[in-house]
C-alpha cells in the first residue's frame, strides 16, 4: 500500500515537473521569436529576478508590501470570523449587518479608493483599510454560511445533554464550520493579497507596485515579468502553506467529531 501511495506521488510530482518546463520552454520560445517587443525570454527574466534578489531590492520591497497585507489580514481574520459567527447565531446583528458584507462583497473597490485616500490620507492606513475591505467581507460571509450550515440535530442533541453554550460552539458548531472558515481565510488572504497590489499601483507607489510601477515606466520588461513571477510564486506559497494548516485543523475536526459520537453513544 505504501509502494502504491508513494508511486502516485511520485507521478504527480513527475507530471507537474514536465507541464512546468513545458511552460517555461514556450516562454522562452515566444521570448526568442518575439511575438511582442515588450515580452521578454524566460531566462532573461529569471536573470533579472536573481539580479534582484542578490541585490536586495525585491527582498525589501516584499517586506514594504506585506506590512499592509499582514495588518490588513489579521484584522480581517480575526474580526471576520467573530462577526460572521455572531450574525450566525444572533438575529438582530444578521439583519443589521449581513446586507452591508454583501454590498461591500459586490463592491468595485477601484471605485471606492479615492473615498479612502481622503478619509485615511496616502500612506500604510490607507492601504491596510484597502485589504480590509477586500477580504473582510469573504470571511464574514463564509463563517456566516458554514455557522448556519451545521447540522442543527447535532446541536439540539448537545443542549438535550446539557452541553453549555461554549462547549456547543468549541465542539460543534467551530469543528461542522471549519471548512467553510478555512475556505473564507483562504479566499480572504488571495483578495488581500491582490488589494496590497491594487493599493500600491493606486495610492502609494511602494514596495513591489513601486518596483511595477518603475519597470514598466523605463521599459525594462525582464524586470517587470521578474517582480509579477515572483509575486505570483510568493502568493503561491503563502497560500500552499494555509492549505496546509487547513488539512491540520480538519485533523481536528474529525477527532471532536469523534468524541462528540462517543460521548452520544455512551
Amino acid at each position: 500500500m505504501q509502494h502504491i501511495v508513494s508511486s502516485g506521488h511520485n507521478s504527480r510530482f513527475l507530471l507537474r515537473a514536465v507541464s512546468l518546463i513545458i511552460v517555461f520552454g514556450l516562454w522562452e520560445l515566444a521570448g526568442i521569436l518575439e511575438i511582442s517587443f515588450n515580452f521578454p525570454t524566460f531566462s532573461s527574466t529569471i536573470l533579472a529576478l536573481v539580479k534582484m534578489i542578490g541585490s536586495g531590492e525585491l527582498p525589501r520591497a516584499l517586506i514594504l508590501s506585506f506590512r499592509s497585507l499582514l495588518i490588513g489580514f489579521c484584522i480581517s481574520a480575526s474580526v471576520g470570523v467573530i462577526w460572521g459567527t455572531l450574525i450566525a447565531t444572533v438575529g438582530l446583528l444578521n439583519w443589521l449587518s449581513r446586507p452591508y458584507f454583501l454590498i461591500l462583497y459586490g463592491a468595485p473597490m477601484a471605485a471606492l479608493i479615492p473615498i479612502l485616500v481622503l478619509s485615511f490620507g496616502i500612506g500604510l492606513g490607507a492601504e491596510v483599510m484597502v485589504v480590509i475591505l477586500l477580504s473582510l467581507p469573504v470571511v464574514v460571509l463564509n463563517t456566516y454560511g458554514g455557522i448556519r450550515n451545521v447540522d442543527r440535530t447535532l446541536v439540539e442533541m448537545s443542549r438535550s445533554f446539557m452541553a453549555s453554550r461554549w462547549q456547543i460552539f468549541i465542539k460543534i458548531l467551530l469543528p461542522d464550520a471549519l471548512p467553510m472558515v478555512m475556505a473564507g481565510l483562504r479566499l480572504g488572504f488571495s483578495l488581500g493579497f491582490v488589494a496590497m497590489i491594487l493599493a500600491e499601483l493606486m495610492i502609494s507607489p511602494i514596495g513591489l507596485g513601486d518596483l511595477i510601477s518603475y519597470y514598466s515606466s523605463r521599459f525594462r520588461y525582464d524586470s517587470l515579468f521578474a517582480v509579477v513571477a515572483a509575486i505570483m510564486v510568493v502568493a503561491t506559497l503563502l497560500l500552499t502553506t494555509l492549505k496546509r494548516l487547513e488539512n491540520r485543523m480538519l485533523r481536528w475536526k474529525i477527532s471532536c467529531a469523534m468524541s462528540v459520537k462517543q460521548t452520544i453513544g455512551t
